[in-house]
């Protein structure tokens, strides 16, 4: 039962962050609410994906998360690039940038990144359980490296970098490692254990950290909103931070929410993140042109209207995947849940 709590309120973090990313996707990129949502919306995964790096054998974990997050990668890239040949250069290379260029979904570049993210921190697992010391070095150094490098491309006359950005977007995958590394650490010294024995008023504190943390991102970044899939997101320092203070929150709020009741949809969502992630922007773009912007009705309404209609296509997808084709995703079994 115990496991099955912690699990529960895991779940619903993933399902609050994966309805933040299909609202973000819909939303006008001069609203605050955007960059709100853009300053934690990706992290989260990441540092969620920290608590279950394993113990098993380095091939075995290459093998399972590859099955789980490169070939679903593969797969919906070369679907999305209309299965063009010469499209698979581009896709191999995995930048938002590059996938952009093929004219497939750009918001693909996820699933590598978090892939490589996950086998660099795997590497440094056993020092990171052991030792506080390194665990900040590692942090820090994947900020430097990472911040370093994206300047780099930024800065460099290889006309390549400059279209499609640094080949597998190392760069990012150096972010995102110190993401993965955050939610290894938190979980391998209780902290886990900590937020679930934290009573209702402290869950709902600590869930204050989101508002705070959110608030003084917009002071730091006053133009545009944040986007870890090039590197664009200001001080990656104050970046790093206010994801993390955020994505805290989040779980704090989740914790929250799984001792009330009535969060099986929720569960559900966060269970289904990944696939729900691969087919919502199928409709989109449809909803941005089509409704939001060529309604002429309340923009608010439409973006409620928009939102409500994605969220059921999304679900009725993911449906319908697990169902006649888990394969897609990494799956085994024909199940719905």
């Amino acid at each position: 039962m115990e496991k099955k709590t912690r699990l529960d309120f895991i779940d619903i973090a993933k399902g609050i962050a994966i309805l933040t990313v299909l609202l973000g996707h819909l939303l006008s990129h001069d609203l605050l609410l955007k960059k709100a949502i853009y300053a934690f919306h990706m992290p989260i995964f990441f540092i969620v994906a920290g608590f279950f790096i394993p113990d098993k054998p380095f091939k075995e974990y290459v093998s399972r998360r590859a099955s789980t997050l490169i070939a679903p990668y593969l797969i919906f890239a070369m679907m999305f690039g209309m299965l063009a040949l010469k499209n698979i250069p581009p896709i191999l290379y995995a930048t938002n940038q590059s996938l952009l260029f093929s004219k497939s979904n750009g918001m693909l570049w996820f699933l590598p990144c978090l892939f490589f993210a996950l086998m660099f921190s795997y590497l440094m697992k056993g020092k990171v359980k052991k030792n506080y010391l390194f665990s900040i070095i590692a942090i820090v150094a994947s900020l430097i490296i990472g911040f370093l490098l994206n300047n780099l491309y930024h800065d460099s006359s290889v006309k390549l970098f400059q279209k499609w950005g640094l080949p597998f977007a190392i760069d990012i995958v150096l972010m995102g490692t110190a993401f993965v590394v955050t939610g290894y650490f938190f979980t391998c010294h209780k902290g886990l254990d900590w937020l679930r024995n934290c009573s209702k008023p402290q869950l709902f504190l600590i869930s204050l950290l989101i508002f705070v943390s959110l608030f003084s991102y917009f002071y730091q970044t006053q133009k545009g909103y944040p986007q870890m899939a090039t590197g664009d997101v200001g001080n990656w320092y104050v970046y790093y931070i206010v994801a993390v203070a955020a994505s805290l929150g989040i779980l704090a709020f989740s914790q929250l929410v799984s001792t009330l009741g009535h969060n099986r949809w929720l569960i559900w969502f966060g269970k289904n993140s990944l696939t729900i992630f691969l087919v919502h922007r199928m409709l989109t773009g449809i909803l941005i042109k089509k409704l939001i912007h060529g309604s002429g009705i309340s923009l608010v309404l439409m973006y409620i209207i928009s939102f409500i209609i994605l969220c059921l296509f999304s679900a009725l997808c993911t449906m319908f995947i697990n169902r006649y084709f888990p394969y897609l995703v990494g799956k085994q079994g024909t199940s719905t849940k």
